[in-house]
């Protein structure tokens, strides 16, 4: 066997080209415009020769689904340009934050849940990290404080040195990336799957009333919200004994 033909040099071959194609799709999918989805839109013909004439004929494309006419673009440059026509002309759209506009998140665990969220990002801030915003986590149930922050910073190189950090305001400290939810997001705006409040263009919709308004602007009480669940809760129950319990099923098999 020659020496080109051993085990270890093919392996180490395949390694690098494996190493090389993950490289160039990171570099792809960094300058990869994200896509726009328009919902009721009721003049395409109109919409395709303005954006003609802003990008160029060759410069777009759309797709149609279920719910929304998806847009997609050749370069970031082209989707800067579409999302601020669609908003001054008030379509219905969302869409998503460009990769290299991501915030860098971090979690600051072991720090004392009565410091202010201002000292933290001063303190950060005269460490050279470019802090965006510093945010206490809250208990779901009770709302209380947790030893818990959440910090942004800036997208840059620098930002990354936040996860060297093991002393913070004169205590020890670990910082950890965020968890990744195991659900899909949401927007607080209009209610719908799959994208968030910040870059949703959609009419609003209120969790309490169902009206066409924003959910902190509504002047009905949480009492309101309690009677539908009160409705829905005989329904719930009906369907529940519907659903074959283990006991059920062990005695069938």
């Amino acid at each position: 066997m020659s020496r080109k033909d051993t085990p270890k040099r093919q392996l180490c071959h395949r390694i690098k080209v494996w190493i090389w194609g993950i490289m160039a799709t990171v570099h792809l999918n960094k300058n990869k415009s994200p896509q726009i989805f328009i919902k009721n839109l009721t003049n395409l013909s109109k919409l395709r020769n303005v954006l003609s004439l802003i990008l160029g004929p060759e410069e777009f494309n759309f797709k149609l689904s279920k719910d929304f006419l998806i847009f997609n673009m050749h370069d970031c440059t082209s989707h800067y340009k579409v999302v601020e026509y669609l908003t001054k002309t008030n379509l219905s759209f969302h869409t998503f934050t460009l990769r290299q506009d991501y915030p860098t998140q971090a979690v600051i665990r072991h720090l004392c849940h009565s410091i202010p969220a201002e000292d933290i990002e001063a303190a950060l801030t005269e460490l050279g990290f470019p802090v965006l915003s510093v945010h206490p986590f809250l208990n779901r149930v009770t709302q209380s404080p947790l030893s818990l922050f959440s910090v942004s910073l800036e997208p840059i190189e620098s930002s990354h040195n936040i996860f060297k950090l093991t002393k913070l305001l004169n205590s020890t400290i670990t910082v950890k990336k965020p968890r990744k939810s195991r659900f899909p997001p949401q927007s607080m705006k209009c209610q719908l799957y799959s994208h968030t409040r910040s870059y949703c263009r959609h009419t609003p919709r209120c969790v309490k009333c169902s009206e066409t308004h924003l959910t902190a602007d509504c002047t009905k009480s949480w009492n309101y919200l309690r009677n539908v669940l009160y409705v829905l809760e005989p329904i719930r129950q009906i369907i529940k004994a519907a659903l074959p319990t283990k006991n059920s099923l062990s005695s069938k098999i």
